[in-house]
């Protein structure tokens, strides 16, 4: 496959993986001069509102925390500032989530959990997702999202661009349990078969895990819903060191290719989709994260699926991105982002990024 042809297909397809970027030591400006560490500022000063709000810290399954009832699925809860509350459910549907500023919503780390949103979650204070071990799954996931209804284009929270926002001085902590988010093949891999061997040991890879196998065939002039389909998705059977047994077998070859006049050889790319802290849309309707924060964020071994609206903008029926709103958005954070860390993530099944 020709490299401008795969790198437009991954573009397009978004089944993206990243290794280490946007990392520096360097700490962030100071809160106080938020607006010199952002573009596209907004000076005035925002108040969260909802139907519900915390009256002390604790357990968010404690009605005390919330002066007499915890939150139901048409409540939109506020962590009031000062406060920290700890997300020990196994699950909670809810319409929307604000964190103020100065306080804290933290998942408990012992236990999987699943946080479902109709409506937007607002980040200005913190928000932290760290598992303590690989069997521990925390998920947030954004339900019943209406793509058509997306405004886009605009850098201020929307109640129609359902998603998360990260705004002001808000943080995210999100840091999954390590897994090597991709390597290559050692060699060739032949249709029909079940076994792969990789170039390097697979951290953090399990039995059940998904994984991808990328073509390296030429594409060209193959029409997209083909091209998909030489994007092998595979369960993991059994891992003996770099070698993997798949349940099934490859349809399809995946072999070393070299550019014209080269002497060097690549072989194909292969993925890990699974990881334990998960940032969702749903089949029905992609969510989108977006950033614009003062502060360095910190994303490890995140995925990030169904995310990255696209919806009819031009009367032709063609579904376009829209602006602004991606699988993972910083948006003209300029010094705020020195710190921020995302090493090791995912996205996949996103219209765009």
């Amino acid at each position: 496959m020709k490299t401008n042809t795969r790198r437009k297909f991954i573009r397009n397809s978004s089944l993206t993986a990243t290794g280490l970027f946007l990392a520096s030591a360097t700490v962030a400006k100071k809160q106080s001069i938020v607006s010199t560490a952002i573009g596209c500022i907004n000076t005035n000063s925002q108040t969260l509102f909802g139907t519900i709000k915390s009256v002390k810290s604790g357990n968010w399954s404690n009605p005390e925390t919330w002066g007499g009832k915890i939150p139901n699925i048409s409540d939109t809860p506020v962590i009031s500032e000062g406060h920290n509350v700890l997300f020990d459910l196994d699950s909670a549907t809810v319409s929307g989530l604000n964190v103020s500023s100065g306080s804290n919503l933290s998942f408990d780390n012992a236990k999987s959990c699943l946080l479902q949103s109709s409506k937007n979650v607002v980040v200005h204070g913190k928000l932290e997702l760290k598992p303590s071990k690989d069997s521990v799954v925390h998920t947030i996931r954004f339900i019943n999202v209406n793509e058509s209804k997306f405004m886009g284009a605009t850098h201020d929270v929307l109640d129609s661009d359902i998603g998360l926002w990260v705004m002001n001085a808000g943080v995210i902590n999100f840091e999954g349990t390590e897994k090597k988010a991709w390597t290559r093949l050692a060699g060739n891999a032949t249709k029909g078969s079940s076994t792969i061997t990789l170039q390097n040991t697979p951290t953090g890879w399990k039995v059940g895990d998904v994984i991808v196998v990328c073509p390296t065939q030429e594409t060209h002039g193959m029409k997209q819903e083909d091209i998909e389909l030489l994007f092998e998705r595979k369960h993991v059977k059994k891992i003996f060191g770099t070698t993997i047994n798949l349940e099934s077998n490859l349809e399809f070859d995946h072999l070393k290719v070299a550019p014209p006049g080269s002497e060097k050889s690549w072989t194909a790319e292969v993925f890990n989709l699974n990881r334990n802290v998960r940032i969702e849309g749903t089949e029905e309707g992609r969510a989108h994260v977006f950033v614009r924060s003062s502060l360095p964020q910190t994303l490890k071994f995140v995925s990030f699926r169904h995310l990255g609206p696209r919806k009819e903008q031009t009367g032709d029926s063609i579904h376009e991105f829209v602006i602004g709103r991606y699988g993972l958005h910083f948006h003209h954070c300029m010094d705020g982002s020195r710190g921020t860390l995302v090493q090791e993530c995912i996205g996949y099944d996103i219209g765009s990024h």
